[in-house]
C-alpha cells in the first residue's frame, strides 16, 4: 500500500496533473493509495489527493481551496523606462495578443479567461466524480474557498480525521496487513539545487550560533535577513512554472 503525504498549497497545473496521472497509474496495480494531508493540502494539493482510496486530514488542515488562477507576465512598462517600444505588423487580430513585451490585449485576456473557466469546469468535475457529489453542490464548496479539516470532513471533501499514522494503519487494513505484520519505509524526494544551498546556509547560520554563546548581533540578524529573503526568492521563482501560465493554487497562509 502507498500512502501519500500532501503538505501543499498546490502549484502549476500541469504538474498537478502528471501527478494525479502518476497516481491512477499505481491504483491500476492494486495498490491501495491514502492520502494524507498534512498542514495545507489546497488547490493543486487537493487536486492529487483525488486520486486515494481514502484522504485523511486533520482537524486543522487548510484545503479545499478548489478554483484556478492564470497568470501571464508583460513587460512593455519596464522596457519603457529603458527607452525600448516593440511595434511590428501581424497577419491576424491575436498577433502580438500574449507578447510578453506588449500590454495583454482584449482579446489575449479573453483567451486566459476560457482556459480558466474549462480548467476550473474539469476541476469540479473530476471532485465530483471522485468525491460521489453533483458538480452544483462541488461549485457551491468550490470557488477558491478554503476550509479548515473538520468542515472539510463534515463536506464530504475529505473521508476521515487523523494523522499520518492512523493513515498508515488504515492502508495497511486495506492492503489486508494487521497491526505489527508490515513495515513502514518512508520516500523522499531528493533535493534540488537550490534547497541544498538554503541548507548550507540554515548550517552556516547554525555554525555561527555553535561557536560563540553570543554572537555578534548585527552578523545574526544580516545572516537571518539573507536566510529568509533568498529563501522567499527562490520560493516564488520555483512555484511559477507552469507551460500554460495556469494555476491551482491556494493563496492561503498557515500563522
Amino acid at each position: 500500500a502507498v500512502v501519500l503525504r500532501v503538505d501543499s498549497p498546490g502549484g502549476s497545473m500541469f504538474a498537478s496533473e502528471v501527478v494525479l496521472d502518476q497516481l491512477q497509474e499505481l491504483k491500476n496495480t492494486g495498490r491501495p493509495l491514502v492520502a494524507s494531508m498534512g498542514s495545507v493540502a489546497a488547490s493543486g494539493g487537493y487536486y492529487i489527493s483525488m486520486a486515494a482510496d481514502e484522504i485523511w486530514a486533520t482537524e486543522t488542515t487548510i484545503s479545499g481551496s478548489i478554483g484556478v488562477g492564470a497568470m501571464f507576465p508583460t513587460f512593455q512598462r519596464s522596457l519603457e523606462t529603458l527607452g525600448v517600444t516593440v511595434d511590428g505588423f501581424g497577419t491576424t487580430s491575436l498577433s502580438g495578443q500574449l507578447s510578453p513585451v506588449r500590454a495583454l490585449g482584449d482579446e489575449g485576456r479573453q483567451l486566459l479567461d476560457i482556459s480558466v473557466r474549462s480548467a476550473y469546469d474539469m476541476f469540479i468535475a473530476k471532485v465530483s466524480a471522485a468525491r460521489d457529489m453533483e458538480v452544483e453542490r462541488v461549485d457551491e464548496i468550490a470557488q477558491g474557498r478554503v476550509w479548515i479539516g473538520e468542515d472539510a470532513y463534515q463536506m464530504g471533501l475529505i473521508d476521515e480525521l487523523g494523522g499520518i499514522d492512523e493513515a498508515i494503519a488504515s492502508a495497511a487494513a486495506l492492503a489486508g496487513l494487521a497491526e505489527g505484520e508490515y513495515n513502514t519505509v518512508y520516500i523522499e524526494r531528493e533535493l534540488t539545487m537550490a534547497e541544498k544551498v538554503l541548507l548550507q546556509y540554515a548550517r552556516l547560520l547554525g555554525m555561527l550560533f555553535a561557536v560563540s554563546d553570543s554572537p555578534s548581533e548585527g552578523v545574526a540578524t544580516t545572516l537571518q535577513r539573507l536566510l529568509g529573503r533568498f529563501e522567499s526568492e527562490l520560493t516564488v521563482l520555483s512555484t511559477w512554472n507552469d507551460p500554460r501560465g495556469i494555476y491551482y493554487h491556494c493563496m492561503c497562509e498557515v500563522r
